[in-house]
């Protein structure tokens, strides 16, 4: 029997409102680019720490706000996901530099190069999600997962002419998950060393000593399951530090690239080496 889906549709419409959040849409002339506000479940239990609020990353897909949990007082990452709307960000669309030119007013085909989240395809994600997560069992390998579904909501700012603004962009559903917010990531908390002025080499001594060992423990549990995360970098790798500076286990981020293994693809997870060259790549960035 296949598993419920928690990709809900019609969440109860009593909402706490959580927005406007920054799209980082390319600027236009007088525009201040694009800004999402959706309801968030008042069964959710969430509040906002600070306004405006804060944004603790961006993904190609997604933007990961921070809030709390009101009963427990416990962090969390509100993950938002805009549907059937083209995204904005510069990186992922970068041709939307092209309509300053006046040439191109009256070709809109360069907005095939965006990407579009379907609600379809966020759903099969989400499902592939709980599923891994079932599968996981009691191995603490991913942060906890509070809440998710599909939210209302609406967009403003859309770019383009005053009097034709570029629907394309207009989100009024969004993919939204609650997560458990980790004290930092490997690759943060190797750049805050390397910030406080901490020295390569003894930052590079920790890291194999302490945190690679974690890694590995966390790699060959993956693998015990026969899963394997597709996207191993230490930005995608988290722990948590409690306020004695004791480290928890690491979990991994970005549970969408934890996979079976691809039959036509060779692939080893967790080398040493590689992970040491991504602890250089994490140190000099």
């Amino acid at each position: 029997m296949p598993l419920p889906s928690l990709a809900r549709l019609a969440l109860p419409t009593a909402a706490v409102e959580f927005g406007p959040i920054d799209a980082e849409t390319v600027a236009l002339e007088e525009k201040e680019g694009i800004k999402y506000t959706i309801e968030l479940p008042e069964e959710w239990d969430i509040r906002l720490p600070r306004s405006p609020l804060q944004v603790v990353g961006r993904g190609s897909l997604a933007t990961a706000v921070e809030a709390i949990r009101r009963s427990s007082g416990d962090k969390v990452v509100v993950l938002v996901r805009p549907l059937d709307a083209h995204l904005p960000q510069e990186d992922d669309c970068p041709a939307t530099r092209w309509s300053k030119d006046a040439d191109r007013t009256e070709d809109t085909r360069w907005m095939e190069d965006c990407l579009v989240l379907s609600k379809k395809t966020y759903i099969r994600e989400m499902d592939g999600i709980l599923r891994l997560m079932k599968t996981l069992g009691p191995a603490k390998l991913l942060p906890t997962l509070y809440d998710n579904g599909i939210v209302n909501g609406e967009t403003t700012g859309t770019p383009g002419p005053p009097d034709d603004p570029w629907t394309q962009f207009e989100a009024s559903e969004f993919g939204v998950q609650v997560w458990q917010q980790m004290t930092t990531t490997i690759a943060g908390y190797i750049r805050k060393d390397r910030e406080q002025g901490k020295s390569y080499e003894a930052v590079r001594r920790h890291f194999t000593a302490v945190l690679l060992p974690k890694i590995e423990a966390a790699c060959a549990k993956l693998a015990k399951l026969g899963l394997h995360h597709y996207d191993l970098h230490l930005d995608n790798v988290a722990v948590d530090i409690d306020a004695d500076g004791n480290m928890s286990d690491v979990v991994f981020l970005d549970p969408a690239s934890i996979q079976a293994p691809w039959p036509w693809r060779s692939y080893r997870q967790c080398q040493g080496q590689d992970l040491v060259h991504r602890f250089d790549e994490a140190w000099q960035h």
